[in-house]
């Protein structure tokens, strides 16, 4: 069932995170089949005919990073690269921001941020004060600015589309985004 409510979730993800033909402007399509991981700098793949087959890449270890809280403190947080495809030059990948439940950590994500790394989704989750391994003590009156924090960091990250950006959270994690 856990998996079933994840696939939906991606999906749904997915297809919001793929921007929209609003105001009369086209999204750019791109051949799945044309994959690589997304590397900053890197140059795009080249194919020797109409469409090249390519094995989906796997995704790439989380990199722990640290956010700054508006008061200073250091908040633990793991970035999932995205696979993204670089058909289209500069292109950015959507992000979302993982919140974990009150007595998780963001290691509850693991399962879920690499899925949607997988498919071209880059994660962001953090660990609130107190939790995993982010300094104690907890304190949650500060938790939404830590929350506000976490988004602003994950939208600055260059592989991000800041204006493709979301927040999925669980339990008090929900209730912040």
């Amino acid at each position: 069932m856990r998996k079933l409510l994840a696939l939906v979730l991606i999906a749904s993800l997915s297809a919001a995170c793929q921007g929209s033909k609003a105001q009369g402007t086209a999204t750019p399509t791109i051949a799945p089949a044309l994959v690589t991981p997304f590397t900053a700098g890197a140059a795009a793949s080249t194919a020797t005919g109409p469409v090249a087959t390519v094995a989906r890449p796997t995704p790439g270890a989380p990199v722990p990073i640290t956010v700054a809280a508006s008061d200073g403190v250091q908040l633990a947080a793991a970035f999932y690269p995205p696979v993204i495809v670089t058909q289209v030059a500069g292109q950015k990948a959507p992000g979302v921001l993982l919140l974990h439940i009150f007595g998780g950590s963001k290691a509850d994500w693991e399962v879920f941020a690499r899925a949607l790394q997988a498919r071209g989704i880059a994660a962001l989750a953090l660990d609130f004060r107190g939790s995993g391994q982010s300094p104690s003590p907890a304190d949650w009156n500060k938790s939404l600015d830590d929350t506000r924090a976490a988004w602003q960091a994950l939208q600055a990250r260059p592989e991000v589309d800041p204006r493709r950006t979301a927040i999925v959270g669980a339990s008090v994690g929900a209730n912040l985004g």
